[in-house]
């Protein structure tokens, strides 16, 4: 099995509000979220904590946070969907991509990207 091209979209239903009851409600809230997203990045393999793709990473998902942050904005309207991407230059094994989450590579070497 190889993955040449993935494309992702979540657009959230409910599930986000239960997973993360009470979203980042300050600065100081959403850079110690951002914090987090880095180490746990790190954790998956998918990028290092303190890397350029770590940061697009964790501004993704607090950016796609931001409507939680008052229910007057959590209207269907306002719902950002959430997009995972991924064209590698050439398929990849299920090997490699474990390989490269291993050395904490795989944002980067796949040409990843998550968007909001």
């Amino acid at each position: 099995m190889e993955i040449s091209d993935l494309d992702i979209r979540y657009q959230d239903s409910g599930l986000v509000t239960r997973l993360i009851p009470e979203a980042p409600k300050s600065q100081q809230e959403e850079k110690q979220l951002a914090s987090l997203l880095k180490f746990i990045s790190q954790s998956l393999g998918v990028a290092k904590a303190n890397s350029v793709e770590a940061d697009e990473i964790a501004n993704a998902l607090v950016d796609f946070l931001k409507p939680y942050q008052d229910p007057s904005l959590n209207t269907q309207a306002n719902k950002k969907q959430l997009r995972l991407q991924m064209s590698p230059s050439k398929p990849l094994s299920l090997q490699e991509l474990a390989l490269m989450a291993h050395e904490t590579r795989l944002y980067k070497d796949s040409n990843m990207r998550l968007t909001h």
